[in-house]
């Protein structure tokens, strides 16, 4: 393996947990590694997670999410948000080579 080159973790880790509610018992996808997150930050997180060591480009997540109505900006936020949310993991999202891949955390 290439020295510079970032691990790709995301077929490292679990699948992604789906919780019931306690009350009704509906599914809630809402949760990835553990954390809480929007549906919309869940979205991007899973499409981040099964793009894999190739990643996925800005342009594609505002196409997907967004239908292309959205800045590069708004999904870098988004992105930059996810990461605050999954500090207390050892996952990370980096951008590699104008791509977003889901990342072992560097210490």
């Amino acid at each position: 393996m290439n020295g510079n080159r970032i691990p790709c973790i995301a077929r490292l880790l679990p699948p992604a947990s789906v919780g019931c509610c306690p009350q009704c018992g509906q599914p809630l996808n809402d949760t990835r590694l553990g954390v809480r997150m929007s549906k919309r930050k869940v979205r991007i997180f899973d499409l981040v997670r099964h793009a894999g060591a190739n990643g996925i480009s800005t342009a594609d997540i505002n196409g997907i999410v967004y239908d292309g109505k959205a800045s590069g900006d708004l999904v870098r936020t988004h992105i930059l948000q996810i990461n605050d949310l999954l500090a207390g993991t050892e996952a990370q999202i980096r951008s590699v080579h104008r791509a977003y891949v889901l990342c072992r955390r560097q210490q």
